[in-house]
């Protein structure tokens, strides 16, 4: 079977938004629980971010972050290692249900930019 590599866009433009290395810590709350869970960032773009937590999360399970500068968001987990490393964390990413800055970047990449939407004006 022959993989045509024309037909996935590998490069850096791959990417929606630009990513910035970062760690904030972020607090996690899932459905299973009424409890909140430590966590921190790794990497973070406008659509989610990369993070660390001594607890094991699973792909596809809705999540709800809560920041210390009172922003919070809701998103789903799109990737999870079950495996922790030397230090007992492990790692998984989070995608936002509605992308932004949440994680209060004062410059962040132009790529972060909400779309200007142009309507016309009523008469």
């Amino acid at each position: 079977m022959r993989l045509d590599i024309k037909k996935w866009d590998l490069s850096i433009n791959a990417r929606r938004s630009s990513r910035v290395i970062l760690r904030i810590p972020v607090a996690i709350c899932t459905r299973d629980s009424s409890e909140s869970l430590d966590a921190w960032t790794l990497v973070i773009n406008k659509h989610g971010a990369r993070l660390q937590s001594k607890h094991v999360f699973h792909s596809n399970q809705e999540v709800g972050l809560a920041l210390s500068n009172g922003q919070s968001a809701t998103g789903r987990v799109i990737w999870a290692d079950s495996v922790p490393d030397n230090e007992g964390n492990c790692e998984f990413a989070v995608e936002l249900a509605d992308p932004g800055n949440l994680f209060g970047l004062f410059f962040p990449p132009a790529d972060w930019a909400e779309p200007v939407t142009i309507g016309v004006a009523a008469r």
